[in-house]
């Protein structure tokens, strides 16, 4: 089977190169003396998702007991994973909240028509068992997106309404539960882009940025996906890779993937068919007309329009140059 995924979250074995970033993560939200919260940031398909499904499983990365900021009562962490892309609103935020913490422990709560109250209740649970818990949030400014269509000060007032619950200055006497909130762009992006004029929101957490691969980790990367496979990548083929791709990890991964079979079956007479038709006719409508512009701060924006505009918008083009230069002296092994 081909080892290289571009279309789904890179889970147990297959994750890779994200250490420091999970480390970093479970340092600000439970380590640390304040358990802060995260906003985790990056272009579409760089690895968010893979990141905190990485951290829902990482129970073995996990200290077995905290000290809650301002208490002195030792805690079990938890974390727990809610994808909030389809929350049309603030009700369905709670709801996915809720949920994602009876699938962790089955609270058998009652539940009401009240969707937040049902969140507080199945928290009040939880700091009652003595477990402190960090909400993986994905697409959470898909979220407040979505919010905002209606009115734009809703974020505003969902907010003002969350923060105290985050912080603990409301229903709790203390810290109840921490957040890392995956997102295209971070809060102060979103401050400025729907102009809420809000300063020294609990919001504002720590930022950290999925970089995009240096050549150095294409490689590492490369070994990884192939090291019990038979069919392998030179150096010269993963460098032009780079050149192309600029390290995008999606761009990187599909292109490694489309290769990877090419090299595999060996279809030398195919070339032109498998490249354009895997390629051009189903990532360069996917990737022009549906990423660019979704969500997206300008300066990333900008980042990915650039790399389009050199080598990403032609991305089939560039794997089948790669091809051409390496393929009967050099490709096939």
């Amino acid at each position: 089977m081909n080892p290289f995924i571009s279309n789904s979250p890179v889970l147990g074995h297959d994750f890779f190169n994200r250490e420091t970033v999970i480390k970093k993560i479970i340092k600000e939200t439970l380590t640390d003396k304040a358990q802060g919260d995260v906003w985790l940031i990056g272009e579409r398909q760089v690895g968010k998702t893979s990141v905190l499904k990485r951290l829902h499983q990482a129970k073995d990365l996990l200290p077995a007991e905290i000290v809650v900021y301002n208490t002195n009562q030792k805690y079990k962490p938890l974390f727990a994973f809610a994808n909030v892309q389809s929350c049309d609103n603030v009700s369905d935020f709670y709801f996915s909240l809720f949920v994602s913490l009876n699938n962790e422990l089955d609270l058998k709560l009652k539940h009401q028509k009240d969707q937040k109250q049902n969140f507080i209740n199945a928290l009040k649970i939880m700091t009652e068992k003595n477990i402190y818990t960090v909400f993986l949030v994905d697409e959470f400014d898909a979220f407040l997106e979505a919010i905002a269509l209606e009115d734009k000060n809703n974020i505003r007032r969902f907010i003002n309404e969350f923060e105290p619950l985050l912080k603990g200055y409301s229903v709790f006497k203390n810290r109840a539960f921490s957040c890392v909130f995956a997102s295209n762009q971070d809060f102060a992006d979103l401050n400025f882009k729907h102009e809420l004029n809000l300063t020294g929101s609990g919001l504002v957490a720590k930022r950290i940025e999925l970089e995009w691969f240096p050549e150095t980790t294409v490689k590492n990367l490369v070994k990884h996906f192939t090291s019990n496979k038979k069919t392998k990548f030179t150096d010269s083929e993963i460098k032009t890779i780079c050149k192309y791709t600029e390290g995008y990890p999606y761009f990187t991964m599909n292109i490694l993937k489309i290769l990877y079979d090419y090299k595999t079956e060996n279809k030398l007479e195919k070339v032109d068919n498998l490249i354009i038709d895997t390629l051009a006719k189903n990532e360069y409508e996917q990737t022009i007309q549906f990423w660019i512009g979704q969500n997206m701060p300008k300066r990333t924006n900008a980042k990915l329009i650039e790399l389009l505009k050199s080598a990403g918008e032609k991305l089939f083009e560039a794997a089948l140059k790669i091809l051409i230069e390496y393929s009967k002296v050099n490709f096939i092994k």
